[in-house]
C-alpha cells in the first residue's frame, strides 16, 4: 500500500511520526511526503525517515494523511491580506457604490476563485488542470 504523509502534518510532531514511519515500511508500506507548499530550508527527504521521498500533490495513493483539502499557510496568509484590503477600502471616505469599488469587488471574486482553484487542484488534480 502506498502512504502519503502531508508535509505540513509530519512538521508537526517529527519524532513521532518517523517511529510511525518506520513501522509502516516495515509492514511493507511506500510512504512518501506530500509537500503543499514550499518545504523548510534544508529539509532533508532522508531526515523524512529513511527511504521516504518527497513528492507533488496528485499522486496516485492508497491512503492520505493530513489534510490535503486545506490551504497551505501562505494561502491563509495572503487571503487574510486580501480580507485587509478590501476592509481597508470600503472604509475610504465614498467608496461604497462606486463604480470603482464594484471593480474592486470583481477583482477580488477573481483572485478567491484561483485560491479556490489551487485548492481543488491538490484535492482532485486529475479534473482540475
Amino acid at each position: 500500500m502506498k502512504i502519503a504523509i502531508e508535509y505540513d502534518a509530519y512538521t508537526h510532531d517529527p519524532k513521532t511520526w518517523r517511529e510511525a514511519i518506520a513501522q509502516l515500511q516495515t509492514a511493507g508500506h511506500e510512504v512518501v511526503c506530500v509537500a503543499l507548499g514550499p518545504v523548510s530550508p534544508g529539509f532533508d527527504a532522508n531526515t523524512f525517515a529513511g527511504d521516504v521521498e518527497i513528492v507533488m500533490p496528485g499522486i496516485d495513493v492508497d491512503v492520505r494523511i493530513g489534510q490535503p483539502a486545506d490551504m497551505t499557510t501562505q494561502e491563509k496568509v495572503a487571503m487574510d491580506h486580501l480580507v485587509n484590503f478590501w476592509n481597508a477600502y470600503v472604509a475610504l471616505p465614498d467608496a461604497r457604490g462606486a463604480e470603482a469599488t464594484r471593480t474592486i469587488a470583481n477583482a477580488m471574486h477573481i483572485i478567491q476563485g484561483i485560491m479556490a482553484i489551487r485548492v481543488a487542484r491538490r484535492v482532485n488534480p486529475e479534473i482540475w488542470l
